[in-house]
């Protein structure tokens, strides 16, 4: 008896023998795509087949529409036999892809796909992945595929027979460091791109798709980052590598990659220096970015001042489509001023609150702040009397978002443990309906309400 992937196998070949004559890569390429989409697979294969054989550089997704298809044949194999027959069949897909598409991801799959299978060595699996980075490091933006090549590099650093130098390390570190950056870039930016068109226009089932993953994919890239970040003073001293960019800095102060790499590196994996703060200044002009702009908002208030501080914080908004996104910046920025400008994270933190109307968080934040009333000079009985805004603000918390009942709670547990009492109201010579203003960051007025 034949097996599964035999008898796909052989229906294409017939499929392509009947159409030689009269195979047109433009309708055959439609049918695919149409195929693929209702996941009709048996009528895919002879497609496919056909594509590959007399239209291999017609379209890139034939590749990636092959690859949809293949692993489906691959993941619903009746056997050991059929499964090697579509394992070989994917590499070739890949090998081909690479071949008539170059740097548009084929070899980057394969090495994955031989590494996750061991099919290969992982010397081999690293030769394929270093070549290609080399050749074109920006079409690495799979958080699998730099996460694994990653691992391997570091893995031949640290056996010490490779003849990897510190500097060179220092380096390569550097460029994929730099690329997850740019990755994570790449994908923030289309997906703010995405975001603007849904507005007025229908996204295709690919753009769907991608904005679907966006966060996922951005979630992980940053996951890969730290942990890049986190190897790196097992390795190597920040002292070394501060040595090191500050001796190459001028040469490499308009390279966007190499600026790109020394950012991505100092900023996860040593304290901010002035190394640092100036080649993310260049970044900047060169290439503008909501982390980039995050990263200055927060070294300008180490290296420069705060109205250059706050002008790329305001900056980093203007990068972010979404509202619930601009919230999270938002709240970023609050946490950058709490200590140093009450005023200002009181500002940020009431604008993540519009921006996101159900995150609590902000106010429960903001309510914190009040009950400590840190940086303003008050009198005790002031300083009490701030906790009935603590516990309003509290109590908005709860409002925004339900299940921070407990925690909302637990707060005014302690904070109604602390307000005036009759006899503070009393010598202070306050009754219900009274008011008290506030100036200094807290800028509010409370009314006196029932004591009991």
């Amino acid at each position: 008896m034949k097996t599964k992937a035999l008898s796909v196998f052989f229906a294409g070949l017939m499929a392509l023998a009947v159409n030689a004559q009269e195979f047109k890569c433009e309708d055959n390429f439609k049918a695919l795509g149409t195929a693929v989409q209702s996941k009709d697979y048996t009528t895919a294969v002879p497609i496919l087949a056909g594509l590959r054989k007399s239209c291999p550089k017609y379209n890139v997704k034939v590749y990636s529409l092959g690859e949809t298809v293949v692993k489906y044949n691959l993941d619903t194999a009746e056997s050991d036999a059929d499964r090697s027959l579509y394992v070989t069949d994917l590499v070739a897909l890949y090998t081909d892809w690479e071949k008539n598409f170059p740097a548009t991801g084929g070899v980057q799959k394969k090495a994955l796909f031989l590494h996750e299978n061991k099919l290969a060595k992982d010397d081999e699996v690293f030769s394929l992945l270093d070549e290609a980075f080399a050749a074109n490091k920006t079409s690495f933006t799979d958080y699998n595929v730099l996460e694994l090549y990653f691992n391997l590099y570091l893995a031949r650093y640290t056996a010490g027979n490779k003849g990897i130098t510190a500097d060179q390390f220092i380096a390569k570190f550097g460029d994929m460091a730099g690329q997850t950056a740019y990755a994570q870039a790449f994908i923030q930016k289309k997906k703010q791109e995405l975001l603007a068109k849904k507005e007025t226009q229908s996204l295709d089932e690919e753009e769907t798709l991608f904005l679907k993953e966006a966060p996922q994919s951005l979630s992980a890239l940053k996951a890969v980052s730290d942990n890049m970040a986190g190897q790196f003073p097992k390795n190597i001293s920040c002292e070394k590598l501060e040595g090191y960019y500050k001796g190459l800095f001028e040469k490499n102060k308009t390279d966007k990659a190499w600026l790109g790499g020394l950012v991505a590196v100092m900023s996860k994996a040593c304290k901010p220096t002035p190394v640092l703060y100036n080649a993310a200044v260049e970044l900047d002009k060169l290439s503008p970015s909501l982390d980039t702009a995050l990263l200055l908002g927060n070294l300008s208030r180490l290296y420069a001042d705060p109205k250059e501080s706050a002008a790329y914080y305001e900056k980093a908004i203007t990068f972010e489509a979404d509202s619930v996104g601009k919230a999270k910046i938002y709240l970023t920025i609050a946490a950058n001023y709490r200590n140093t400008d009450r005023a200002a994270a009181k500002s940020y933190l009431l604008k993540a609150a519009s921006f996101n109307p159900k995150d609590g968080s902000p106010y429960l934040k903001l309510a914190e702040m009040y009950a400590g009333g840190g940086g303003c000079e008050l009198s005790d009985f002031d300083r009490k009397a701030l906790l009935w805004l603590a516990i309003d603000t509290a109590k908005k918390a709860e409002a925004a978002e339900p299940k921070l009942k407990p925690s909302v709670a637990a707060l005014l547990k302690r904070y109604e443990a602390k307000v005036p009492t009759k006899e503070d109201l009393k010598v202070a010579k306050k009754s219900k309906g009274d008011t008290i203003t506030y100036g200094c960051w807290i800028n509010e007025t409370v009314t006196v309400p029932k004591v009991k």
